[in-house]
C-alpha cells in the first residue's frame, strides 16, 4: 500500500520510470531494478528506460503469463543485463508489463537480488502481478497508442 501512494503522488511524472524503481528499491529492500519499455512516444525514445529491446525478449514478454521467479538462466540472462550490478544477481523476479486489458506487453519490470533464495521458482507471484498491474497503469502515459 505503501508504494502504491508513493506512486499516485508522482502520476503522470515524467519520470516516473525512475520513481517506480527508485521505491520498489526502498520500500521492499530490493537490492537491484530496472525497466525497459518499447513503443514509447516518440520524444522518449532517447531515453534510459527506452534503450532498444531485443526481439527474444519482446517474445519473452509476451509468452510469460505470469511473473517469473527464480534463479538466473540462460532465458533470463539477457534481461538481468539491464541491472547495475548483474555478475552479482543470483535469482530475479521479471514482471511483464501490460495494459489493462493484459494485451501484448509493453515493457519488463526486472528486480535482482544476490541472494539467491530471494526470489524463488515456489514463490506465489499474486503480489508481483499487481506490482506489474500498478507500474504499467503508472507508465502507460509513456506508450504510444494503438
Amino acid at each position: 500500500l505503501d508504494w502504491a501512494c508513493r506512486l499516485i503522488q508522482h502520476r503522470q511524472d515524467a519520470d516516473m520510470p525512475r520513481t517506480i524503481i527508485d521505491t520498489l528499491k526502498s520500500t521492499f529492500n530490493v537490492p537491484d531494478a530496472n525497466l525497459r519499455l518499447w513503443d514509447t512516444l516518440p520524444e522518449d525514445a532517447n531515453r534510459w528506460f527506452a534503450q532498444p529491446v531485443d526481439e527474444t525478449v519482446r517474445q519473452y514478454a509476451s509468452d510469460i503469463k505470469t511473473p517469473f521467479c527464480g534463479r538466473v538462466t540462460l532465458q533470463t540472462r539477457n534481461i538481468i543485463e539491464w541491472l547495475a550490478n548483474p555478475a552479482d544477481i543470483r535469482s530475479a523476479a521479471i514482471i511483464p508489463l501490460s495494459g489493462n486489458d493484459a494485451s501484448i506487453p509493453f515493457g519488463l519490470l526486472v528486480l535482482g537480488s544476490p541472494d539467491a533464495t530471494r526470489f524463488q521458482n515456489a514463490m506465489a507471484t499474486d503480489f508481483l502481478s499487481l506490482i506489474g498491474k500498478l507500474a504499467a497503469a503508472s507508465l502507460a502515459h509513456l506508450i504510444k497508442a494503438d
